[in-house]
């Protein structure tokens, strides 16, 4: 079963009033489905249909480049230029 977009307007609202940054939204939404729906995670067809319809569902409805984590490579020497 497919998240409904009622279910995902709702979980946005929620992450939303929780300032849950909107890149780490859909991995978390994907968690809430799973646990309000039983469903299994990590499963040998990730990313299953559900997981996609939530991502995609996050990647259209939110401000173009709010996704963007950032380059790996500067994270990395930043972390280490800090220690």
């Amino acid at each position: 079963m497919k998240p409904s977009e009622d279910w995902l307007r709702a979980i946005n609202e929620k992450f939303r009033r929780e300032d849950v940054p909107p890149k780490a939204r859909p991995i978390l939404a994907i968690l809430e489905y799973s646990k309000q729906f039983n469903c299994s995670w990590l499963s040998p067809s990730y990313p299953s249909d559900i997981d996609n319809t939530i991502a995609n569902w996050f990647y259209e409805n939110t401000k173009p480049g709010s996704h963007k984590i950032g380059s790996l490579y500067k994270g990395a020497f930043y972390f280490d230029w800090r220690c």
